[in-house]
């Protein structure tokens, strides 16, 4: 029994795994078979589709219930994408509008976290999607941006809100000043805009702050 629940665990953590299950599902496979497919009891596959479809209502509910998409924005629930313990997670309902409104055929997140937007993007039709972050290896700031999106959401880290502590030099919140900071925000920025397909969108969330006496602002970036 205890090994089951293990490996019940085990898949339930492995987005993967659990999208490729739904998509079998949404094919008309039985979750029995589905099952047998992944080696895990058929509970397991019924709890995972459960929370996929009360996931595909909240998003149906918010469509209904929302005002229009502005561009200061402020989202009471974060709702169930991504993961809660991760710090500066985004609320994935800002994702159900962007991509509600842009229909993008393609989404990058350069910055992913705990992959919110890779959640969101799956639940709204399975979106083609590619999430990078500098934890999983991929530094925006040296790195190149491969391929062309039609949305890119890119959170960055704030100066002097939050630091990961991942000991990588390029990691944003970390940076030892706030004119460093925003000279590093421009080259990144466009690296995105170079990656966005021909009508692209890029979509970037920043929230103004105060940092010992300084007023941290997006309008602060040169050439924005």
């Amino acid at each position: 029994v205890l090994i089951r629940l293990l490996g019940a665990s085990k898949f339930i953590t492995d987005k993967a795994k659990v999208r490729e299950a739904i998509r079998l599902f949404l094919q008309g496979v039985s979750h029995r078979k589905i099952a047998e497919q992944f080696g895990v009891s058929q509970p397991t596959i019924s709890s995972v589709v459960r929370d996929y479809t009360k996931r595909k209502d909240l998003i149906s509910e918010h469509l209904r219930s929302r005002g229009h998409l502005k561009s200061v924005v402020n989202y009471p629930q974060r709702g169930p994408w991504g993961d809660i313990k991760f710090r500066g997670n985004t609320s994935g309902y800002l994702l159900v509008d962007l991509i509600d409104y842009y229909q993008p055929k393609s989404i990058l997140d350069p910055m992913e976290g705990s992959g919110t937007t890779g959640d969101v993007a799956f639940d709204m039709g399975d979106i083609p999607y590619l999430g990078l972050d500098i934890q999983n290896g991929f530094d925006l700031v040296g790195d190149e941006v491969e391929g062309k999106y039609d949305l890119i959401f890119w959170h960055p880290p704030y100066y002097g809100a939050m630091d990961y502590n991942n000991g990588h030099p390029n990691e944003l919140s970390s940076l030892p000043s706030y004119e460093e900071f925003l000279a590093t925000l421009k080259p990144c920025i466009t690296k995105l805009l170079a990656a966005l397909t021909k009508d692209g969108r890029l979509a970037i969330l920043y929230g103004d702050g105060k940092v010992s006496s300084i007023i941290v602002h997006w309008q602060a970036v040169p050439g924005i």
